[in-house]
């Protein structure tokens, strides 16, 4: 016997753990158990002549004496600041989180947006296509978020980034509730540039909604057999309305987002050592007046519904006194109902581009098809099994192992036929006129395109599976030093929506760290690590070759009489005008024109010969920790990551030619992995917490980073993307394609520091006061264009060389955004 000890599976919160033994002093610890965590708690223990106990209040914040870098932010403290409560709220404030990315998507440790897992209570929220978090919680009923960005063990996965968990609350042998309201007005928040300028034009235009919308949450948890059964459950509803302008016509309206969310949760526990949790999360939203276009007309707007559901269940038991047992299983849902026309004529069911403006307005008929006309609604899922099971060794002479092994079966599942527009054709008009409300097309001969857009093949859903086995041994050798040691297999099994398998390849994750005590009694630790992450397929580019579900096109010139040429003429109304222009089509060969102005047919000229690999990354890091005494912690890691096996796109003079079937010859395009091109990240991270008194708790973080690479890896608009470096070399250089420099996502410093105070109150109730302090500095940018570079180059025999290629003028990281 060596007082080795460990408790196994216990949920996330604030523990008292009593240590006591005839004739010794009884020894009590208040710690805090955070989501992820193993925490070490060492006592020493002294005789006592007469009955006494000391109280161990201080305690390490959690995650200092460990290899992990993370950081756990309980909700009552988000509550208590001022911030929105969201799990985006705690991202905002974590170290090694940027939001940098497109749209200002979060990157964690360098790693692009959507290269992170989003978990609540381990069931995976990360959105398929962008990798963005799920909203699928109501604030009030979150208890507390960890969010890991260096030293994860191999128990997680399928990342490239960081992990941010968030845990919900669980019923209790009391029953408790909340109640909370709050208040959200559209004209209170700032112009936008977009309004600035049109209030300029129009001084006496409204660009905002002056209307209070409240927003109203609830939570009530508590037994339905005490010891046994317990409950809890949440809501969350909100109406929130913003008022926008119509391009060119300038016509006012109001979008509403109205939202209601519903969380149910059941904890059972037959026995002693074994519980049973079941939770279910719901999600009812429309989006009324929605678009993601331009668009001049109110006929383009719709009102799409994105119903998400959550549904999870989780076991845990203790088989024996070391042997011990997890497993869950949890589905997500995500529908998109009513996007796009709701005709499927080619009079109300075709949409009209504008492109005599930019970008091309559009208008008379939704961009999409609903689902509910056409081929389905779209549906983005997962579904995720978790079979775990952790082993307690100890002995004199070897030390404590904790050993966890397990199995995870995770399936990405996107089932979509996305039809361009409710007919399946586009007209490409000359331009149009706008007279107040009323748009009129400009069909002109020889000038208008109309433009077919079927969907060839329909989809049978994409999967893409990752199954995984990990072991981890956390061995703690003696009171001065522990040692981790993981191993990771994530293997693809991954089917494209054409039924076409596009990665079967396995790879390896070794994680292993050290954490040091110089002392052995807790106070100090010096960590080391080295990890490899390997990241998930994205859905994006695993299933960009396939003709299922995605839509080719055919574009003919239309070829009939104009149609409002003259501005000051009788002008012919949009209906009018498609049946003129659809007479003319139909009654010269239909879809049987010929020639075409351009044809695209996917899966042409876009293929995937060889299985796709999952990009990884190689992490090295270091740090050292150190408790403040009884009041607080402090901590600095350096963390050093260099990725590697990038998506690419290469078209070269080995990849040859292909045919479309209908006339079309094209260079052959391979989706591919490669190491050609670059992308590293390095910090030092320094973390404080301080308990200054009764009223008065302090923390902060400042994060010191750097970006660097040739590799932004995604855009605005399109979300991941290959590197296009290999793609007809010939005609552009490293040097000024794609030179060396920091990175869009580089945010050189960031800091966050808060404070409580709690104001005495007496007889009065209780007043917390915040503040936060967000410091950050600007992202780099350079002077980047198109340029044509065929004149410069002998073409060794493409067919189509690049018209244009990006070209650097400045170096990549020649300016800075304000900070």
């Amino acid at each position: 016997l060596n007082g080795d000890y460990i408790v196994p599976l216990l949920p996330p919160g604030d523990y008292t753990v009593s240590f006591e033994i005839g004739n010794f002093q009884t020894v009590r610890d208040l710690r805090r158990i955070a989501g992820t965590q193993t925490a070490l708690l060492d006592v020493t223990m002294s005789p006592a002549s007469v009955n006494e106990s000391v109280t161990v209040v201080g305690q390490a914040q959690p995650f200092v004496a460990t290899a992990q870098v993370a950081t756990n932010f309980k909700q009552d403290l988000m509550a208590t600041l001022p911030s929105n409560r969201t799990l985006d709220a705690v991202l905002l404030m974590a170290p090694a989180v940027h939001a940098t990315g497109p749209r200002g998507a979060y990157t964690i440790s360098g790693a692009q947006s959507y290269e992170n897992v989003y978990t609540l209570d381990g069931a995976v929220i990360t959105e398929n296509l962008r990798g963005s978090p799920f909203t699928l919680y109501i604030e009030d009923a979150i208890q507390e978020t960890t969010v890991s960005t260096a030293g994860v063990s191999a128990e997680y996965g399928r990342f490239d980034g960081g992990i941010a968990n968030v845990i919900t609350k669980s019923g209790g042998n009391v029953f408790s509730g909340s109640f909370r309201t709050s208040m959200g007005n559209d004209s209170w928040r700032t112009y936008t540039p977009f309004e600035m300028t049109a209030l300029i034009a129009n001084p006496t235009g409204k660009f905002k909604v002056d209307k209070t919308v409240p927003a109203y949450e609830a939570t009530l948890g508590g037994p339905i057999m005490k010891e046994r059964l317990w409950f809890f459950g949440a809501s969350r509803t909100q109406a929130q309305q913003s008022a926008k302008t119509l391009a060119v016509t300038n016509i006012p309206y109001v979008t509403t987002n109205d939202e209601q969310r519903y969380e149910g949760k059941l904890t059972y526990t037959p026995r002693p050592g074994h519980s049973l949790e079941s939770s279910f999360t719901k999600i009812n939203q429309v989006l009324k007046n929605n678009t993601g276009y331009t668009v001049m007309d109110m006929q383009s707007l719709t009102n799409q519904g994105q119903p998400e559901d959550l549904w999870s269940l989780h076991y845990g038991g203790v088989l024996r006194p070391n042997l011990f047992v997890e497993a869950q299983y949890s589905q997500r849902h995500l529908t998109f109902t009513q996007v796009g026309s709701d005709k499927t004529d080619e009079i109300y069911g075709t949409m009209i581009l504008d492109t005599g403006r930019t970008p091309n307005a559009r208008f008379w008929s939704p961009t999409f098809c609903a689902g509910s006309v056409c081929s389905g609604d779209e549906r983005r899922d997962n579904t995720d099994v978790v079979l775990k099971g952790s082993y307690f060794l100890s002995s004199k002479a070897a030390g404590a192992h904790h050993v966890v092994f397990g199995y995870d079966r995770f399936n990405d599942n996107i089932w979509a036929n996305t039809h361009p527009s409710g007919s399946d054709f586009r007209i490409r008009a000359t331009g149009s006129i706008v007279n107040g409300a009323e748009i009129y097309p400009q069909f002109i001969t020889n000038n208008t395109q109309i433009e077919y857009d079927p969907i060839r093949s329909l989809s049978k859903g994409s999967n893409l599976v990752t199954k995984s086995g990990f072991a981890n041994d956390n061995w703690r050798w003696n009171s001065h030093l522990s040692v981790n040691l993981g191993l990771r297999l994530d293997k693809n099994d991954a089917i494209d929506g054409g039924g076409k398998k596009v990665s079967n390849q396995a790879s390896l994750s070794p994680r292993l760290s050290a954490v040091w005590d110089p002392t052995g009694d807790g106070k100090w630790a010096v960590t080391g690590s080295y990890a490899r992450y390997v990241m998930a397929l994205t859905s994006n580019l695993a299933g960009s070759t396939t003709e299922a579900g995605n839509a080719a096109a055919f574009r003919w010139a239309y070829g009939g009489p104009s149609i409002n040429a003259d501005r000051n003429g009788t002008l012919v109304a949009t209906a009018d005008a498609l049946q003129q222009l659809f007479q003319w089509f139909h009654a010269n060969g239909g879809t049987d024109l010929r020639p075409y102005v351009s044809v695209s047919v996917p899966g042409v000229s876009m293929q995937l010969r060889k299985p796709l690999t999952s990009p990884y990354s190689n992490e090295y890091a270091g740090g050292v920790s150190h408790t403040l005494g009884a009041r607080g912690t402090v901590r600095v890691d350096g963390t050093y990551r260099r990725y590697h096996n990038f998506y690419s796109l290469r078209t070269d003079t080995t990849t040859g030619t292909v045919s479309d079937g209908f006339g079309g010859n094209f260079d052959l395009g391979l989706l591919e992995n490669t190491d050609v091109v670059k992308r590293q990240y390095a910090s030092v991270i320094t973390q404080a917490t301080y308990h200054l008194g009764d009223r008065v708790d302090a923390g902060g973080n400042y994060t010191l980073s750097h970006a660097y690479g040739n590799l932004e890896g995604e855009t605005v608009n399109g979300g991941p993307s290959g590197a296009s470096v290999l793609s007809y070399p010939q005609y552009k250089q490293m040097s000024w394609n794609a030179p060396d420099g920091d990175l869009l996502i580089d945010q050189r410093h960031r800091a966050r520091i808060w404070a409580t105070y709690a104001a005495p109150m007496p007889g009065s109730g209780a007043l917390t006061l915040g503040l936060v302090q967000q410091i950050a500095s600007g992202t780099p940018y350079g002077a980047v264009g198109l340029v044509n570079t065929r004149p410069f180059v002998s073409n060794p025999g493409y067919l189509s060389p690049p018209a244009t290629v990006d070209y650097y003028f400045t170096a990549r990281d020649a300016f800075h955004t304000a900070g």
